[in-house]
């Protein structure tokens, strides 16, 4: 039982309220990236919107020409309902990905599988590279662990390395193939992995020296922040985004996020 304590107290307040601007700061940046990547699909994901409308027009119609009363077709009204409903639920996906990637503005952390957050995303990764000539192939682990992770800053990443997976494809014309291949896998740390492989061109070694510095980009347009922001959302969530240039041709693109313990798990 001593007869005196020594403590040292220490103000935080000026500290932590500078953590939070720059958490807000990098979460703005976030968003903003997010929402030109959207703006950049929007050709493809427009006329991928506009065939299921198409189909709803054609099949209402249909089903007006079926109720005819003097000549009526019960069962062809039913399969031309159940297809219409099918067709709105196909756009009404579309568009709900499209709402939650552009209206979050601050991080929310949750449980989630990592496949999920593949499955959540893959309508809109196949329609952009639909709409620019690229496959999309999935190789998902099923058995894996949750992650502890913001779903939509995660799928923003993915979304960002696909884009650049099929910029890189165009580069050499899809001279080497045209799919990217999607993969979820257990890393020789534990870590769950997610990696883009691409078959382009590569990074040669004058790209890599500034690969992930801000601003800095070899495209004909953009700003060069997408692996900037990519790599700082990953250390946020204390994982890493890497590159390796793969035997054959392009390269591979892959990050890594720590297992949660327990079972629960949230779907968004």
């Amino acid at each position: 039982n001593p007869e005196f304590v020594v403590a040292n107290v220490e103000d935080l307040t000026e500290h932590l309220a500078a953590e939070a601007k720059v958490r807000d700061q990098q979460d703005q940046l976030a968003r903003l990236d997010r929402l030109s990547t959207l703006g950049e699909m929007m050709t493809g994901i427009a006329h991928e919107i506009n065939q299921p409308l198409t189909a709803i027009s054609t099949y209402a119609q249909s089903g007006l020409r079926f109720m005819d009363p003097k000549n009526p077709k019960p069962g062809r009204l039913k399969e031309a309902l159940s297809k219409l409903s099918d067709q709105a639920r196909r756009a009404g996906t579309v568009v709900e990905r499209i709402r939650e990637l552009g209206r979050q503005e601050t991080s929310d952390y949750q449980l989630v599988r990592t496949d999920h957050l593949i499955e959540q995303i893959e309508d809109l990764a196949v329609i952009d590279a639909g709409s620019r000539g690229a496959r999309i192939h999935l190789d998902l682990n099923g058995s894996l662990p949750p992650v502890w992770c913001d779903p939509i800053q995660i799928q923003q990443v993915i979304l960002n390395l696909i884009r650049n997976a099929i910029d890189s494809m165009e580069d050499c014309k899809f001279c080497n193939g045209d799919e990217i291949l999607l993969r979820t896998s257990i890393d020789e740390d534990g870590m769950t992995m997610i990696a883009v492989i691409d078959c382009g061109t590569g990074v040669s070694e004058d790209v890599a020296t500034d690969l992930f510095r801000p601003f800095s980009t070899h495209k004909r347009s953009g700003l060069g922040l997408g692996l900037s922001i990519s790599r700082s959302i990953m250390t946020a969530h204390g994982g890493q985004l890497d590159y390796y240039n793969n035997p054959t041709a392009g390269a591979t693109f892959y990050l890594t996020l720590s297992q949660a313990p327990g079972d629960s798990i949230h779907e968004s």
